[in-house]
C-alpha cells in the first residue's frame, strides 16, 4: 500500500528547497518563490530522506531520527514523530513512534530518489555553500580571510558596521559584516538582524553561513555577492546595464517582500529598502541584505508598528519619517521609490530635487505626455520598433511606481500586486520586441584593466 505524505512533511522539504539556492539548472524567469499550494514532489530534488535508527521497544522514548540530506550532505537530524506535528497519529500514545510515520518517510525518500534520477549534479560552488552552512567560524579565521580586516578588503560601510570580502583557506569567497562594538544600537541591530535572518528562507534574500559573536566582537558570516549592489550599477559610470536586467532585478526584490510580507509565518518589514540593501549575484540575481532595523509583526491583528529609529533620507514613507509608524505600507513606498530610480538615475537625494519638488512629484507632474524626460538616457537608444515598445513599458512601470508611493498608506498597492504588474509588464516587452536580438557589452572598471563581457537581451 502506498504511503501518503502528509502536508507537514511535504511543508519540511518545502522549506528545505526554499532555505538554499536554487540548483543551476532551476530556471528564475518568474523570479517567484515555490506556491504555498504546491504539493508536488515531481520536479527534481537534491533533497532526500533516511531513517538512521529505530528503537526495538516501541514504548521507548528514544525517537528514530530521519536524515535531511542534500546531496551529499547531512543537513539534519530530525526525529520521525516532530515531521507528523505535535499531536502524532491519531489513535497513537502520547510520545510514542507511530509506525506510520517511519512508512510515510521511507515513502518520501523512495519518491525523491525517483526524483533525483533526472536531475543533475550541483555544481562546486553550490556544494561549498552548502558546506559552509554547517560551518562555525573563529574570529581568527575570519581575520585571516580578511588580511586583519584590511581597509583594502572593505566593500561596503553602513551606520552600525562595516562590510569585508574575505577568501577562506578553501578559496570560498564570503562576506563579512562587522558591528561597531561603541555603539550601543549597533548591538540591536545586531540582535535584530539574528532574530530575522534565522527565520527566513528566500532565494531573494540574503543567506547567513554563520556568525561570530563575543563580549568584543560580532559579526555576520554572509554570501559574497561578485556583482555588487544595484546601487553601484545606477550610479556609476563603470557599469551599464538594460531595461530587462532592471526589471528582472526589480522583480526579485518585489518577491522578496512578497515573502516577508505574506508568506512568512510573521510578516516582517524592512525598514530600509534602497538600492545599497540589494545585492547582487554572478548571475544578476538580487538579493536583499541588511535587516538591522527590521521589524516583526508578532500580533494576528497588528499590521502598523512604532519606532524611533529612522531610515535613509529620501526612501522613508511619510507617516514614517513624521510620526515613526511603519508597515508592510511603508516597504511598498520606499519600493516605489527605489522602482523611479532605477529607471531614471535619479537619487531621491539628487541635488535638482529642492523644496517642494522631490522625485515622486518630478515623475508625477511629467506623466504621461513628457515622461522621456524623466527615463534614463541609456535606456531610449536603439530602433523605432524597439523604443515604441519600451517608452509603453517604462510608462507602465512608473504609473506602479506611483500607485506604490500613495500619500495614504491604505491607497497604496501591496508586494503582490508589484509582483503580478512587473511580470506582465515584462512578459508584454517580450512579446512586443519579438525577435530579441543579442548584444555583448564590455564592463570598465577604474580600478583594473579587468573587462567583463555579457551577453544581453535587448
Amino acid at each position: 500500500m502506498n504511503a501518503i505524505p502528509k502536508p507537514e512533511v511535504i511543508e519540511l522539504i518545502k522549506r528545505g528547497r526554499a532555505r538554499h539556492a536554487l540548483p543551476p539548472t532551476v530556471p528564475r524567469s518568474s523570479g517567484r518563490d515555490v506556491p504555498d499550494g504546491d504539493t508536488s514532489l515531481e520536479s527534481p530534488s537534491p533533497f532526500s530522506l533516511k531513517v538512521s535508527s529505530e528503537p526495538e521497544d516501541p514504548s521507548s522514548p528514544l525517537l528514530p531520527l530521519v536524515e535531511v540530506v542534500w546531496g551529499d550532505i547531512l543537513l539534519a537530524l530530525v526525529p520521525t514523530l516532530n515531521l507528523m506535528g505535535s499531536k502524532g497519529i491519531p489513535g497513537s500514545k502520547a510520545g510514542s513512534v507511530s509506525r506510520p510515520a517511519i512508512a510515510i518517510t521511507l515513502a518520501l525518500k523512495s519518491k525523491l530518489i525517483e526524483c533525483r534520477k533526472g536531475s543533475t549534479v550541483l555544481s562546486n560552488d553550490s556544494i561549498l555553500s552548502s558546506q559552509a552552512t554547517l560551518r562555525r567560524f573563529s574570529y581568527l579565521e575570519l581575520l585571516r580571510a580578511t588580511n586583519n580586516f584590511s581597509e583594502n578588503n572593505i566593500i561596503g560601510i553602513g551606520g552600525f558596521g562595516s562590510v569585508y570580502g574575505g577568501r577562506l583557506e578553501d578559496g570560498m569567497k564570503i562576506a563579512i559584516k562587522v558591528f561597531h562594538q561603541q555603539c550601543a544600537s549597533s548591538l540591536k541591530s545586531f540582535e535584530a538582524e539574528c532574530e530575522v535572518l534565522k527565520n527566513i528562507r528566500h532565494q531573494n534574500l540574503i543567506k547567513v553561513i554563520s556568525s561570530c559573536s563575543n563580549d568584543d566582537f560580532k559579526a555576520l558570516v554572509l554570501e559574497y555577492m561578485s556583482n555588487g549592489s544595484l546601487g553601484d550599477w545606477l550610479h556609476s559610470s563603470n557599469y551599464m546595464f538594460n531595461i530587462f536586467q532592471r526589471l528582472n532585478i526589480m522583480i526579485d526584490v518585489a518577491s522578496s517582500l512578497e515573502y516577508l510580507h505574506f508568506d512568512h509565518s510573521t510578516a516582517i518589514i524592512h525598514c530600509d529598502l534602497k538600492p545599497s540593501n540589494v545585492l547582487l549575484d554572478e548571475n544578476m540575481v538580487a538579493h536583499l541584505s541588511d535587516f538591522g532595523i527590521a521589524k516583526l509583526l508578532r500580533g494576528e491583528d497588528e499590521s502598523m508598528m512604532r519606532t524611533k529609529t529612522l531610515a535613509t533620507i529620501g526612501y522613508m514613507a511619510p507617516e514614517y519619517g513624521i510620526e515613526g509608524e511603519v508597515s508592510t505600507k511603508s516597504d511598498v513606498y520606499s519600493y516605489g521609490i527605489m522602482l523611479m530610480e532605477t529607471f531614471t538615475k535619479k537619487k531621491p537625494t539628487d541635488e535638482i530635487f529642492v523644496g517642494e519638488l522631490s522625485l515622486k512629484r518630478w515623475v508625477n507632474d511629467l506623466l504621461p505626455n513628457s515622461f522621456v524626460e524623466v527615463v534614463d538616457k541609456t535606456l531610449l537608444s536603439g530602433e523605432e520598433k524597439l523604443s515604441t515598445a519600451k517608452d509603453q513599458c517604462l510608462l507602465s512601470i512608473f504609473i506602479l511606481a506611483l500607485e506604490c508611493t500613495m500619500e495614504s498608506p491604505e491607497k497604496r498597492i501591496n508586494a503582490k500586486d508589484i509582483v503580478t504588474g512587473l511580470l506582465k509588464i515584462r512578459d508584454t516587452l517580450s512579446k512586443r520586441i519579438g525577435n530579441l536580438s543579442r548584444i555583448v557589452i564590455w564592463l570598465h572598471f577604474k580600478k583594473s584593466n579587468y573587462t567583463k563581457e555579457y551577453d544581453l537581451i535587448y
